[in-house]
């Protein structure tokens, strides 16, 4: 006999936010609105209230500014999709990061480590780069971009120009860590 599970009320709540467009309009709407809003903040690109650098930024003028640029986002589905498809992975992404950093901690004394002293600034540089590579991934196969970069390549392995730019990325990496300053 199968057993009929209820549907629990918090699933009707999140069932009825889906139905009324809360993750497709609202929430993107205030993650643009929001990065927009601290990003023209910090630059003070559209202007200080004294005209001075070191002046307040013009508050109003970047929350009408965001404001927009929040609109054109939910205005397109195709960035809507985007940013709903990438930030599901990111997520994903960071939540393996906590648990390997959580699991690693398990074994070590309290205090034993710090990731950010000197022993230690080799690894959480490779790591965030690795991780910012990896964001780079998810949000070429959000776009749909990553799958025809991949086919070409595998369609191309073998020829010369395509053996050509990874000799030439191997190169600049070689010499990027061979040039660069020890501090």
């Amino acid at each position: 006999m199968v057993e009929v599970v209820e549907k629990t009320v918090f699933e009707g709540v999140i069932s009825f936010m889906r139905d009324l467009g809360f993750f497709k309009v609202f929430l993107p709407f205030l993650l643009s609105f929001i990065l927009m809003y601290a990003i023209l903040d910090k630059t003070k690109v559209l202007g200080t209230d004294n005209g001075k650098p070191d002046g307040d930024p013009k508050r109003n003028i970047n929350a009408i500014a965001s404001f927009c640029i929040g609109l054109f986002v939910v205005g397109s589905q195709a960035v809507v999709g985007v940013i709903n498809q990438a930030l599901a992975h990111i997520v994903v992404v960071l939540l393996v990061s906590v648990f390997f950093i959580v699991a690693v901690s398990v074994f070590l004394k309290e205090g034993q480590i710090d990731f950010a002293s000197t022993p230690y600034e080799d690894w959480l540089k490779f790591f965030m780069i690795l991780i910012f590579i990896v964001f780079i991934l998810i949000f070429l196969g959000a776009l749909g971009w990553l799958s025809p970069i991949w086919e070409w390549l595998k369609a191309n392995w073998k020829e010369d120009f395509v053996a050509t730019i990874i000799f030439l990325l191997a190169i600049a990496a070689f010499i990027w860590l061979i040039a660069r300053k020890e501090e």
